[in-house]
């Protein structure tokens, strides 16, 4: 990924449906902030949750914040 993210860009996200941290799609953004993915496992939509690190949750536009 060069960049920001953008709509059809992979990216690693909590899946609501597997219960898991797996690879989703990026759907739609608002404001430069992902709202909406995809997951590639199962296929379902939904809003974007971050994947906790070390029992933290981690906002997207901290990680890319220069």
């Amino acid at each position: 990924m060069a960049g920001l993210p953008g709509p059809g860009d992979r990216i690693e996200a909590r899946c609501t449906r597997c219960n898991d941290i797996t690879g989703h799609v990026i759907v739609a953004l608002v404001g430069g902030e992902i709202v909406k993915v995809e997951c590639r496992a199962c296929g379902s939509v939904h809003k974007y949750y971050p994947p906790a690190i070390d029992g933290m949750k981690v906002s997207f536009s901290l990680i890319f914040e220069k």
